[in-house]
């Protein structure tokens, strides 16, 4: 909602509102699959700090995702920005969005991609069981797509099983 005109919205999501989400969670036994994005918007890594985003709250976030969210939900990344691609040689966001990006990356770059999405949330405390899709990214080339996943999976987290949710 951010980038749709006419929709006033928190730049931060408040503590108290994630928490209520949470015990809504706990209350209904709940379950199912999450997205923590590693690199949000462009604003730097969860893993060492997000502009505009305090470090206390940053925390707060991850550490209800790893208590009480994560014993109950698959957790995935939805690439690294949900948002403009990252060179993860360069070290730099490009100009094109991941869904265009991944359509045109050779296999190799795209491992790397998700590793560093995955050893983002490793670093964080967070084992993903899979990844999910910014819209429909990927599907042009799903094939490359699930073998990068499954190389970056396996060279992060060890486990020869994971999924992705595209479709």
């Amino acid at each position: 909602f951010y980038q749709t005109p006419g929709y006033e919205t928190p730049f931060l999501v408040p503590g108290d509102f994630t928490k209520q989400v949470v015990e809504t969670f706990e209350r209904f036994d709940l379950r199912g699959k999450i997205t923590v994005i590693p690199m949000p918007s462009c604003l730097g890594r969860i893993d060492q700090s997000l502009k505009r985003v305090p470090t206390d709250h940053l925390a707060e976030f991850l550490k209800l995702v790893r208590e009480r969210i994560a014993p109950r939900f698959d957790i995935t990344p939805e690439f690294l920005t949900h948002l403009r691609a990252y060179d993860v040689r360069k070290g730099e966001y490009q100009h094109i969005f991941e869904d265009v990006w991944i359509s045109r990356a050779p296999l190799e770059e795209i491992v790397e991609y998700f590793v560093l999405a995955f050893t983002i949330l490793k670093n964080v405390g967070l084992s993903a069981t899979g990844i999910t899709s910014p819209w429909d990214a990927g599907i042009e080339v799903e094939g490359t797509y699930a073998r990068a996943l499954a190389e970056a999976h396996w060279k992060v987290f060890g486990q020869k099983m994971t999924w992705y949710f595209l479709h």
